[in-house]
């Protein structure tokens, strides 16, 4: 046995491979660390500069310039020069660059970069690149910077072409221009006074534009010049907000009517006739009115106000209408007579006014207004008994009036009207106090008035406030009389609170009113009001321009007051409502759930009921308007045995405008009568208005009324008006001369003979020799038309329209008129050094100082101007329909057209150049 000396005998060969193992492993550890060292000291060698940007916005705007900061630090151990680059999105563009900016080791310091941003630039997450560099360009750090671009809605709206004038009766065409210069497509709504042409709705894609024509029509029975304006208004339906653009053309007539040399008082005549017949029985009438109203001096410092209605026929069943004489006076604004059949009420709480023959004064005295009356009942009423007063009205601030009135007549016992029955009898005055308040928050109205009468002495007093808070608006009423109260109102009470507030697109609101008044009234003509008592509580929420619904919780009694009592209910419920308010179409639906108790009936158990109504009008056409409504009501209200009815009501209506003399219009309605004072019934209405001139005016209307449950009660009521206008003259203010024309050409070949003039509504045809001459016009500026449809053949005035002339009185002045035959220009549109094809189709416009004209090119950019008056002028391109890439090398370009050949022109564009616009501001970043 041998004992070989081995420095490794101590290990066994397991132990000694985990001996090798675990060196392994500590030897792999170590480099990986010390791999990891080297890395981030190579990476530290490497960032030797770093740059930060500096408030950031949140969403960059498309279309406009942004200025971003940027803090760069030297993390070097040496001072360096640093450039720096920025590397934006495509056809972004660098407005500023930085200078060179020299650090210090460890040293801060801040770099401005001004840029913009394309308007079709889609919206969304957008890189950038910022690189820093040292002089020698050994060094250089890159830093990602990321914009977000934001959603840009930026729609405009503005006139292209519109004619400079036109004649009455022609059609007046505009071309409006839409762009896109947002970076998203927009939906948009177009709306117009006039008529336009296309579909309403359309889509525009972003940086793009469309091109949308509207037209009107003219009056050719216009008189007068006119300028007509026309408009276009575009709403965007992302953000719903809408632009308009206009544009106006002068109107020139035909003719001019003639000035009247007079002052004139406006005046009307009126004829009327009325027939009603059913199955059994039929009546008629016929009576005569004059009115007149207007002013008395060109001054308008005398206003009168006058009207006389005969013959009485008050007696004539169906039809008591009474004669009416009456009379108002106004001296500037001092004075006020009123003479004749007049109502007067001075105020609320006093005696209520008797409609009769009678006179009243309004006399302004620095701050103060005093007044006077004094009435005599001429008609068969309850009384015939006279009432007089007076009163006096204090201007004490901007704000505060003050007054004090005093009424005083006899009544007479009104035994068909027990709630008044008190007081009914003998002479009584009252007296009333009145404050009135108002300002731009705060408004407050009071009486307070004291009866007297042989027997007794009462009070009553009548108060309304309201005020606004902010958003919070408060109103509030209250009146109250005395059991011996002589007045209007007595042994009444009744009073009101209400409380709104309005916040953004809500409105919240709750109120309560009660009212059980006895009102000294003739029963026999008017109803008693009932007694009601209501609490409600509502919210409201616009959603929007168009959408709009409102909630209101209600709890009402009513009851009727008269001896014939035909209600007495309570009900609680809920009321709804959905209003919808478009262009051209109104949508109102309403409806009702409530639990209502009527008290007629022995069985005052509450029910269920409940109603919806719905109401939908339509403008189908600039004239034609349609009109249709549906209700339905199921309730226990009208049954005095208390069991639940269902009642339905329909009906439909359309109103026609032909024309500014003539519209027309019919509508039919269905209805019930669940009581005899409910007075609806079916109905069929037709109506009709016609103007012929300017004097005669006829009004006509048929009603066929068809009574439900009734075979016999089927009534026609027919009406006719006739009225004619006119002028009583007054004084002679136009003092008038004349103009003696020539019509004259350097070409003989025109013939001047029977070319129509026409002014101040006189017309004439020259002469051979072109003479014409116009009498009985006003003195000062007059115009002067020429018919274009007498004019030879390719022929025109070599003048404005209308031609301007100053008349002097009792002098004929002089005024030529020269013709030349009308020129033509023919043209193309060419692109110079294009590379590629065009559509050149857009509008161009050929003006000077007295003419202008507009035509619109084809796509391959011929255009043709016709019927011009020779001249010097200048050609300019408004725009091209499609290419936003091309512009004119001139914008504008004279065009001499004296020759007597077709004159040609060549109009050059050119891409356009991008240019970059320098715009200084203060910028400051940090403290």
């Amino acid at each position: 046995m041998f004992n070989t000396h081995n420095p490794f005998n101590m290990y066994s060969s397991n132990d000694l491979k985990n001996t090798l193992g675990e060196a392994s492993e500590r030897v792999t550890r170590v480099l990986f660390i010390m791999a990891l060292l080297i890395s981030s000291l190579q990476g530290m060698a490497q960032s030797k500069f770093q740059a930060k940007a500096m408030h950031k916005t949140e969403a960059y705007k498309a279309g406009t310039r942004h200025t971003l900061a940027f803090e760069i630090t030297n993390l070097t151990s040496a001072t360096s020069s640093l450039s720096s680059k920025l590397e934006l999105p495509a056809n972004w563009n660098v407005i500023t660059q930085p200078s060179v900016v020299q650090l210090k080791s460890q040293e801060k310091s801040f770099i401005l970069y001004s840029f913009s941003i394309p308007t079709n630039e889609v919206p969304g997450l957008k890189k950038a690149y910022l690189e820093l560099f040292n002089e020698d360009l050994s060094d250089s750090e890159r830093t990602e910077i990321d914009f977000k671009v934001g959603v840009n809605h930026d729609i405009q709206v503005t006139s292209l072409t519109t004619p400079q004038y036109t004649q009455a009766g022609e059609l007046i065409e505009v071309s409006f221009e839409i762009k896109n210069k947002g970076n998203v497509n927009e939906k948009i709504e177009l709306s117009s006074r006039n008529n336009i042409e296309g579909d309403l709705i359309r889509e525009i894609p972003a940086n793009s534009s469309i091109v949308i024509k509207v037209n009107q029509k003219t009056n050719a029975k216009t008189y007068a010049v006119q300028s007509l304006l026309s408009d276009l208004k575009v709403l965007n339906k992302a953000t719903e907000v809408s632009k308009t653009a206009y544009a106006t053309t002068k109107v020139f007539p035909t003719k001019i009517a003639k000035q009247d040399a007079y002052l004139r008082y406006p005046m009307e005549a009126s004829l009327y006739y009325n027939n009603y017949s059913n199955k059994n029985v039929g009546f008629s009438s016929a009576y005569v009115e004059l009115r007149g109203n207007g002013f008395l001096d060109q001054k308008q410092n005398h206003y009168l106000n006058f009207i006389v209605r005969g013959p009485n026929q008050n007696h004539l069943s169906r039809f008591g209408i009474n004669d009416q004489y009456s009379l108002i006076y106004r001296n500037r604004k001092n004075t006020t007579v009123f003479i004749g059949d007049h109502v007067f009420n001075i105020n609320q709480l006093g005696l209520l006014g008797r409609f009769g023959f009678g006179a009243r004064i309004d006399q302004k005295v620095n701050n103060w207004v005093l007044s006077a009356f004094y009435t005599k009942p001429r008609l068969v009423f309850n009384t015939k008994e006279p009432i007089f007063g007076g009163k006096a009205v204090y201007n004490a601030s901007e704000f505060l009036k003050l007054g004090l009135s005093f009424s005083s007549s006899k009544e007479v016992p009104q035994y068909y009207n027990q709630q008044v029955a008190n007081t009914a009898e003998g002479n009584g005055t009252i007296a009333v106090f009145e404050a009135d308040y108002q300002d731009s928050k705060t408004q407050v109205r009071m009486e307070l008035a004291t009866s007297m009468n042989s027997e007794t002495m009462d009070y009553a007093t009548d108060v309304a406030i309201s005020h606004k808070m902010g958003n919070l608006f408060y109103n509030g009423s209250t009146t109250m009389a005395g059991e011996n109260y002589f007045g209007t109102l007595n042994n009444s009470l009744r009073y009101a609170n209400s409380l709104s507030y309005n916040l953004s697109k809500w409105s919240l609101g709750v109120g309560q009113g009660y009212s059980k008044v006895h009102e000294r009234v003739d029963t026999t003509l008017y109803g008693v009001r009932p007694t009601f008592e209501n609490y409600y509580a509502s919210a409201g929420y616009r959603i929007n321009s168009k959408h709009f619904v409102n909630l209101r919780a209600v709890q009402r009694m009513r009851k009727d007051e008269s001896e014939r009592q035909s209600f007495d209910y309570r009900e609680k419920g809920i009321d709804y409502r959905y209003k919808y308010t478009g262009n051209y179409l109104t949508v109102n639906f309403n409806g009702r759930i409530a639990k209502t108790q009527n008290l007629i009936s022995d069985n005052m158990q509450a029910r269920d009921t409940y109603g919806e109504f719905l109401n939908v009008n339509y403008k189908a056409t600039s004239k034609l308007s349609l009109r249709t409504n549906v209700s339905h009501n199921r309730t226990n209200r009208y049954n005095i045995n208390n069991s639940v009815s269902d009642y339905y009501l329909f009906g439909g209506a359309f109103n026609y405008r032909a024309s500014r003399d003539l519209r027309f219009g019919a509508s039919y309605n269905s209805g019930f009568s669940p009581e005899e004072s409910y007075r609806k019934r079916d109905f069929i209405n037709a109506n009709v208005l016609a103007s012929i001139g300017k004097h005669h005016q006829i009004e006509a209307r048929v009603n066929y009324y068809m009574n439900p449950n009734s075979e016999t009660q089927k009534e026609l009521f027919a009406f006719v008006k006739y009225t004619f206008r006119f002028g009583a003259p007054l004084k002679k203010t136009l003092k008038q001369g004349g103009v003696k024309g020539f019509i004259k050409s350097n070409d003989p070949s025109i013939n001047l003979k029977g070319i129509q003039v026409v002014a101040a509504g006189n017309s004439v045809r020259s002469s051979s020799k072109g003479e014409f001459e116009l009498n009985n016009l006003p003195v000062g500026l007059n115009y002067l038309l020429i018919d274009e449809s007498t004019l030879p053949l390719g022929v025109v005035a070599l003048a404005q329209k209308p031609i301007e002339v100053n008349v002097a009185e009792k002098i004929t002045t002089a005024i030529n008129i020269t013709l030349v035959k009308a020129k033509q220009l023919k043209g193309k549109l060419v692109v110079t050094n294009a590379n590629q094809e065009y559509q050149l189709d857009g509008y161009l416009k050929l003006e000077n100082n007295n003419f202008t004209y507009y035509i619109e090119s084809d796509k391959a950019g011929n255009f043709k101007f016709s019927k011009i008056v020779p001249g010097t002028y200048k050609l300019s391109l408004v725009r091209l329909t499609s290419e936003g890439t091309l512009e004119a090398v001139s914008k504008e370009l004279t065009i001499q057209t004296t020759n007597d050949e077709l004159t040609n022109v060549e109009f050059a564009l050119k891409a356009k150049e991008r240019n970059i616009k320098f715009k200084s501001n203060n910028f400051k970043i940090g403290n």
